[in-house]
């Protein structure tokens, strides 16, 4: 873990004008249009399964999340896949309780909708004699106006205490996992916020324009190697393009990079990503992908955005300036294939840098497959993926300019040094659900101030090679980390996916110095619409 030693406040506390400029920006386009569908899907795993059993063998581009629903339903109709039917409930209270958005406005041309959103959880440690809790508490505003523009806004107030491994990376990184930067009080507890929101505009059938506060996935897995949604909110623009059998997309972000030379400040720092898919035949889909972090602040804290910045062209800077540029860039290829209705193969591979010394070869690959409606059984689900990422992959010489954001990687919460096993399975039935995971992972920590490559935070051209190194996973102390998570619930309104859950957890780390093992209990209440990763 780096040695930062800053003191921050949320970025949530200093209102940034930005977004409702954004907001106002595209509300301009609103006169004349008929009532569609451009908002995006929850970027949460239970939603795009549900979704993904019908799309496996569609020539849907699926690669590029959060999807949106005016594409996904010219494959599916994803209304009958995710809700439930509003004419079965007789009562005005039925359909609110167990159907439909808690208030909602729809006049034909004009709809709007705001919810609720909760994660109320209470957590045992019956070993350690402890217990934990998270409340949170959020509202939803969404909402169509004509046929092209849709919005959405949340704001997500909450105060949590955690188990001691996640306790320690909140207090060493400064940030909750994928939550922001907390305030600390009474001791083990901790207050943060959060808030995102976009505007999605169609201005023809082929091109999507977005513009808001919030994350991405990339990829086909329970891991991206390329762009995940590990790291907190960030302002971005997102242009997709269809055509035909292809389909382009290009994202540009803000980030914050924190250095310790820092107090107070959020050092700025951009991204750009690409990624060009390819519906190769009716069951194998491809892509190229890439993606760079600019240098855009000096050494005085200066922002200079290069013209280069806003290149639409894929590949166009990697293969201008090679994998060595100031900036840091990656390139990464994958596919997908659907052997069978029920049954998809996955992969991803991603190249950092390919010298010739054992700190300048860094690249990663991912391979999984899927089963859903496994065994013939209607709603089984399962998953099996394994993740490969050697020592100083996404790492860079100038350490701002690593693959991060927040104090936290832009891809795997690992970082880099790792090999890793998932396997995930879940079942649903007439509303209530089984979902179960377990992830096993090898890496190599840094032994005193020898770095082996997981820390993605320290400069790669810094590191003192010794006869320790052998530039391959698990250089370094070997550690075996090993999560265990089962989780029962019932979906009580799966318009915004309000559940009641009880669910077991069990983190085991091991090496030769340290073997420990937590494992807590937890019930609660939640409205299940974002991913958070604790196993790591």
């Amino acid at each position: 873990m780096p040695n930062y030693k800053l003191r921050i406040v949320s970025s949530e506390s200093k209102k940034d004008p930005r977004l409702a400029i954004f907001l106002l920006f595209f509300f301009f386009f609103l006169s004349n249009f008929l009532f569609s569908q451009q908002l995006n899907f929850p970027l949460n795993y239970q939603i795009n399964r549900k979704l993904s059993i019908d799309l496996n063998q569609t020539e849907a581009h699926t690669a590029f999340k959060p999807w949106r629903k005016a594409y996904v339903d010219k494959f599916v109709n994803s209304d009958s896949v995710l809700y439930r039917d509003l004419a079965k409930y007789r009562t005005w209270l039925g359909r609110k309780l167990f159907a439909d958005d808690f208030l909602k406005v729809d006049s034909g041309n004009i709809y709007v909708a705001a919810n609720p959103l909760f994660f109320l959880e209470y957590s045992i440690d019956k070993a350690e004699n402890k217990s934990y809790f998270k409340n949170t508490r959020a509202l939803e505003v969404k909402g169509n106006i004509g046929k092209k523009v849709s919005f959405y806004s949340a704001f997500y107030e909450n105060q949590a205490s955690f188990p001691d491994y996640i306790d320690s990376f909140v207090r060493s990184y400064l940030v909750v996992p994928g939550q922001g930067a907390p305030k600390h009080f009474k001791g083990d507890k901790h207050d943060f916020s959060r808030a995102s929101g976009y505007v999605s505009y169609a201005p023809f059938d082929f091109l999507n324009l977005q513009l808001g506060h919030g994350k991405h996935f990339i990829g086909e897995g329970y891991r991206s190697l390329f762009l995940s949604d590990n790291a907190f909110n960030y302002p971005y623009l997102r242009i997709n393009l269809n055509y035909k059998k292809f389909q382009y997309v290009l994202l540009f972000n803000e980030f914050n990079d924190f250095r310790d030379v820092y107090y107070n400040t959020h050092a700025r720092k951009h991204g750009t990503f690409y990624l060009l898919s390819w519906q190769a035949a009716s069951r194998l889909q491809i892509s190229l992908f890439e993606g760079i972090i600019w240098k855009t602040s000096d050494e005085l804290h200066t922002n200079k955005l290069s013209i280069s910045y806003f290149n639409p062209i894929i590949l166009f800077r990697g293969l201008q300036y090679g994998l060595n540029d100031e900036n840091n860039v990656v390139l990464g290829f994958q596919a997908k294939y659907a052997p069978a209705k029920s049954v998809q193969l996955y992969g991803q591979f991603l190249l950092d840098n390919m010298g010739d010394s054992l700190v300048e070869k860094k690249y990663a690959f991912q391979l999984g497959a899927k089963y859903f409606n496994a065994f013939k059984l209607k709603n089984f689900y399962l998953q099996a993926e394994y993740n490969h990422v050697l020592p100083y992959t996404y790492a860079h010489n100038l350490p701002e300019q690593n693959y991060s954001h927040y104090l936290q990687a832009l891809a795997h919460p690992l970082g880099a040094n790792f090999s890793e096993l998932v396997f995930c399975a879940s079942y649903s039935y007439r509303g209530f659900f089984l979902d179960a995971k377990l992830t096993s992972a090898t890496t190599g920590l840094n032994i005193n101030d020898l770095q082996f490559g997981s820390d993605i935070f320290f400069p790669d051209k810094a590191v003192s090679v010794s006869d320790e190194f052998t530039g391959e996973v698990g250089q370094g102390l070997k550690t075996n980390i090993q999560n265990i998570e089962a989780r029962l619930g019932y979906f009580i309104n799966p318009r915004y996916n309000l559940q009641l859950f009880m669910g077991f957890n069990q983190r085991s780390f091991s090496n030769s110095e340290v073997n420990s093992t937590v494992q807590y209990f937890s019930f609660g209440l939640r409205t299940a619409i974002n991913n958070y990763y604790y196993d790591f």
